[in-house]
């Protein structure tokens, strides 16, 4: 289980929107002792770094609706995964992540 203990710092590069806009670089050092605590939750509960790099519908047959592309790369205690996911296809722990992503950065804004 990941957890947001001294020394633990995460980097998060993410994009996530049907537009494409520029992506957002989140540190956890930046946040609150309580909002890193979550983030450190999400993304052990979407086991980000067991998911694979690619995740989109016609990989697994599926045809969705895709409403938003996301990217979103973690960096963690010397490793670093990027995942590549749509609407339609992105598992719902990830969903929650980016969720939570895509409410910090509106409200830092």
């Amino acid at each position: 289980m990941l957890k947001a203990e001294g020394g633990d710092i995460m980097l998060i590069d993410y994009k996530g929107s049907s537009d494409m806009e520029a992506e957002s670089t989140i540190d956890s050092q930046t946040l609150t002792p309580k909002d890193a605590a979550e983030l450190f939750n999400l993304v052990d509960s979407a086991n980000f770094f067991s998911l694979p790099s690619e995740i989109f519908g016609l990989r697994f047959g599926i045809h969705p609706k895709v409403e938003r592309v996301y990217t979103l790369t973690i960096e963690l205690a010397g490793e670093k995964h990027t995942v590549n996911t749509e609407t339609g296809a992105i598992p719902s722990a990830l969903e929650q992540l980016c969720n939570w992503l895509d409410e910090h950065l509106k409200n830092k804004n």
